[in-house]
């Protein structure tokens, strides 16, 4: 074959070539083969009724899901899982305290945080006044965590007051004396002014005292009749202060704390002395028709008196 021949095949087979066929020898002579290239699928379409079927798949297979849970979950509540002993748990401790009843028929609540005298007279279906009159307290009075109030539910009649209606004591004088120190240097005084310096005693604050008799109740009856007084002043204490009638009998105070509106009985009968009732001891009665009443101060001055009506006493 001549060599100008062979060139030009050559270089038909690479023009061939980058063309994308193929040159192939055979015995014959040249023959072309053509390459294809693989075609690619083109790429889906979706419509609105394929997003539908899709969520719906979806939707199929959540409640699949939670059908398989709900059987888990019947299976274990149908299983008999392991208990304990309530026994062997700790006590639990109650919100609500547990009132404590004493013997005179009364309940002693001891005071908790947030306790008030109002939400315990709520509480016991008692009126907030008489917790106070039977405590010998007032609005002002502050409770303590631990103290314990008296709750006048039922039948209710302190043998002893609680440590919060106990009556204060007096505010002790203040007597203030110089000492020689303070007086500076000695002078020619023929005498010691330390020692004849007056004392000086503040004036104690006056206080309105404006006790009055209410009523006299079954008068004539020793087991039932009793007075009424009231304070309408200051708080004051009836330690020393006298009730008496008109044959010169005497009731004698002992020491109480009367607060502003509180009212105060005091039974002719026998009985233990509360903070809202007195008993004076009799085995008759003290008080008849016609009869007055004498109600003075530890000094002997008179605060009120009471004339009780000629007609019969109205029970109450």
């Amino acid at each position: 074959m001549p060599i100008r021949f062979r060139f030009v095949t050559g270089l038909l087979a690479i023009v061939l070539a980058s063309a994308g066929l193929l040159l192939a020898g055979a015995p014959g002579g040249v023959r072309a083969q053509f390459a294809t290239a693989t075609p690619t699928a083109p790429a889906p379409t979706l419509g609105p009724t394929d997003y539908l079927a899709t969520i719906d798949a979806q939707q199929r297979r959540i409640e699949s899901l939670e059908a398989t849970i709900a059987a888990q979950a019947m299976t274990l509540s149908a299983a008999k899982l392991p208990t304990i002993d309530p026994a062997l748990l700790p006590p639990i401790a109650a919100d609500t305290p547990t009132p404590v009843p004493a013997g005179d028929g009364c309940v002693q609540h001891i005071i908790e945080a947030g306790d008030t005298v109002y939400a315990l007279a709520q509480r016991y279906g008692v009126g907030w006044q008489d917790v106070l009159q039977i405590n010998g307290i007032d609005e002002t009075t502050i409770l303590q965590i631990g103290d314990v109030l008296i709750i006048p539910v039922g039948d209710c009649v302190p043998s002893t007051p609680p440590p919060s209606a106990m009556p204060e004591a007096p505010a002790p004088t203040l007597a203030v004396t110089p000492t020689a120190e303070a007086l500076g240097a000695p002078t020619s005084t023929p005498f010691s002014l330390a020692q004849n310096l007056p004392t000086f005693t503040p004036t104690p604050t006056a206080i309105t005292i404006r006790i009055v008799i209410n009523k006299v109740v079954d008068w004539g009856n020793v087991n039932t009749e009793a007075v009424e007084i009231a304070n309408q002043g200051d708080v004051l204490n009836l330690q020393g202060w006298t009730l008496s009638n008109q044959a010169g009998e005497t009731f004698l105070f002992p020491e109480l704390r009367f607060s502003t509106g509180s009212v105060i009985r005091i039974f002719s009968r026998r009985g233990i002395n509360t903070p809202a009732a007195l008993y004076w001891g009799r085995d008759a009665a003290a008080w008849s028709a016609g009869d007055t009443l004498t109600l003075a101060d530890s000094t002997g001055q008179v605060r009120a008196t009471f004339q009780i009506a000629a007609a019969p006493s109205p029970a109450g």
